[in-house]
């Protein structure tokens, strides 16, 4: 059975859904979050609870320290962000040099080639990414676009 952590840095509704899914799935889930979250909410998950949240910045201080502690007492098989503040600690997380090998093992699997990640966070790269997969995508800034009267 896949052990799963999820990190919410923003509190939304809508983060239980795909936890309840997992579980329904048979999954083990684990929640970073500060106490009062959405997703503490969630039937049959491991809530793991930050301070209270002081500001984005401040209140993803300690996520960090609390995955490395779960890391180190259990296996986790994958860590999955919740939201853009999420995902921006734990593509940072994989760059630190502080961060553990097991951690950072963790977020390679979960999150990919770092080497990649430019192309998932610049909207410029993302949709010349886009377009050489064959999606259609509007002009964008600085692009010539084609004459309406040609």
């Amino acid at each position: 059975m896949a052990c799963i952590l999820f990190l919410a840095g923003v509190n939304l509704s809508w983060h239980g859904k795909p936890i309840k899914q997992f579980i329904k799935e048979g999954a083990d889930c684990i929640v970073v979050a500060p106490r009062g979250f959405a997703t503490g909410k969630v039937e049959g998950v491991k809530n793991v609870y930050l301070p209270p949240h002081l500001g984005l910045k401040l209140g993803m201080f300690f996520a960090l320290p609390a995955l490395e502690t779960i890391c180190r007492k259990q296996k986790v098989d994958h860590i999955v962000p919740l939201d853009d503040i999420a995902a921006w600690l734990l593509r940072g997380a994989v760059m630190n040099s502080r961060v553990s090998d097991r951690l950072r093992s963790v977020l390679i699997n979960s999150l990919g080639n770092p080497a990649l990640y430019l192309q998932a966070v610049s909207r410029p790269n993302f949709i010349v990414l886009a377009r050489r997969a064959g999606v259609n995508t509007p002009p964008t800034v600085g692009e010539q676009t084609p004459s309406l009267h040609a």
